[in-house]
């Protein structure tokens, strides 16, 4: 494995836990906490698929890459621009009040704020980075060392279900009519 290779191979493993971790602890949270208000498609199904595309790009298919980096890209921009949208909701109000009560709460606002615009900005990083020549080229050997494993098994089974050919003698001279 060259050295763009082993680079993307250990990107991708980066990539992935963030983007399977971004896509399966909501289904998890959902499935521990309100069960009995689930709604299946946007909460189970899509996440589900989301990780399962990140499982085929671990296995070379590269026809995945824009679509797991778009979504990445979109779902952390969402995030950036929800922390933004509450942030002035919430802010306007707790500037008008003032007082020691209002510092506390901005103190814990800020800290679960700053944490979905981390979040945000790693997805959309993420995204880009699927993008990077090193993943490319982790890809294309992925792929291609799949499929040789795969024509290796064939072979080998071809080899054990083969009968073998009776084999002539050297000495025998073969006449045609």
């Amino acid at each position: 494995m060259s050295d763009p290779e082993r680079r993307g191979r250990r990107l991708f493993f980066m990539i992935a836990a963030v983007l399977l971790l971004d896509s399966l602890s909501p289904l998890l949270l959902q499935f521990w906490l309100v069960f009995a208000n689930v709604a299946w498609f946007r909460q189970v199904i899509l996440p589900l698929i989301r990780a399962a595309a990140i499982v085929w790009l671990w296995q070379g298919e590269r026809f995945l890459v824009w679509p797991v980096a778009g979504a990445a890209v979109v779902s952390g921009l969402g995030d950036l621009i929800i922390a933004l949208h509450i942030g002035a909701l919430f802010l306007t109000p707790l500037l008008q009040v003032g007082g020691p009560a209002a510092a506390g709460l901005l103190k814990n606002f800020f800290g679960v704020e700053l944490f979905y615009v981390v979040w945000g900005l790693l997805k959309i990083t993420a995204g880009l980075l699927l993008l990077s020549p090193s993943l490319k080229a982790f890809f294309i050997a992925r792929k291609f060392s799949l499929l040789m494993a795969e024509a290796g098994r064939r072979l080998e089974s071809e080899k054990a279900t083969e009968e073998p050919v009776p084999a002539q003698p050297r000495n025998t001279v073969i006449r045609h009519p």
